[in-house]
């Protein structure tokens, strides 16, 4: 008996080892291939020290001149009126940073309209945005400065649309962003809307909602994703509505203004095709006179389910 027991816990450690090892390839692999991705799109930036987290996706750098740099995470936000997640967030950020040596790069604009740095943050291996989107502390919200950069450093080249070579870097942020909304992980651990919340907790971002209008009324003025099927496609006047019901007066719209149907382009794609596909989106839900809207300036905001 002591015989066949000490065989069953050598077998088990023989697996655990094994499942350790296939863990740590598997993230050595990932996070080579990550950086493998930052060598060739982006372009390196400031690097320095932390002197303080802000919140949960903002901090300061310290550079080797004792410059300070506020520097905030492109790509990704959180929900700021959420006090648990933002709190776990801007704890979270604190233990990836402190004592580490953090790399700046960019793609697209390098500062914001307020002097801001707008970057993708390295220390180690470790991409900083993928790492809190993975723990549920963040999601995924990109703006269309990247698109404007590339256009003006691409406007006279001729291989249009240019943006077919634009790197999808948002695809590797999505999917680490799913992969901890199906666990269930931080902002994602409710995934059922309670009826009887409070306003605070239907502002919240913790479920997909369905592009339903009587479904989208209780979050109206506030960042969501919403998910369903474009029933139809119309350009008026120049401005495209995706529309997602029947009765465009009343059904959840997707609209996008004549100044943002340039980004389309750039991506290589017109939105006016997408009529039958499956989206997802995310932005500022609203109401209007022809029912619940969200307004889109950036294509990648977009996910094209099939």
């Amino acid at each position: 008996m002591r015989y066949f027991f000490a065989i069953l816990v050598k077998m088990y450690s023989y697996y655990v080892v094994v499942f350790i090892a296939f863990f740590a390839c598997s993230f050595t692999s990932f996070a080579q291939d990550d950086s493998n991705f930052r060598n060739t799109h982006l372009s390196k930036g400031e690097e320095g020290k932390l002197v303080r987290v802000i919140d949960g996706d903002s901090f300061i750098l310290q550079t080797p001149n004792n410059a300070q740099l506020r520097v905030n995470l492109a790509s990704i936000a959180l929900p700021h009126d959420t006090k648990a997640i933002s709190e776990e967030a801007k704890s979270y950020l604190q233990t990836l940073l402190e004592g580490e040596n953090i790399y700046l790069y960019y793609l697209g604009d390098k500062r914001d309209i307020y002097g801001r740095a707008l970057a993708h943050i390295w220390v180690q291996d470790i991409w900083v945005q993928k790492a809190m989107l993975e723990k549920g502390l963040a999601y995924v919200y990109t703006y269309p400065h990247m698109l404007i950069q590339n256009a003006r450093e691409n406007k006279e080249k001729k291989n249009l649309p240019w943006a077919q070579n634009l790197p999808r870097y948002t695809d590797r942020l999505y999917q680490a962003e799913q992969t901890s909304r199906i666990v269930g992980l931080g902002l994602w651990k409710n995934k059922e809307r309670k009826e009887d919340a409070d306003e605070n907790e239907l502002h919240t971002f913790h479920a997909i909602l369905p592009a339903h209008p009587e479904a989208l009324k209780p979050y109206y003025h506030s960042t969501q994703i919403v998910e369903g099927r474009i029933y139809a496609v119309a350009d008026v006047k120049g401005i495209v509505y995706l529309n997602f019901g029947k009765n465009y007066k009343t059904d959840f719209t997707i609209a996008i203004n004549k100044s943002a149907r340039a980004y389309f382009t750039y991506m290589g794609y017109n939105p006016l095709d997408l009529a039958g596909a499956r989206i997802r989106v995310r932005g500022w839900l609203e109401p209007s006179q022809n029912g619940p809207v969200i307004w889109i300036s950036d294509p990648l905001r977009l996910e094209v389910l099939d």
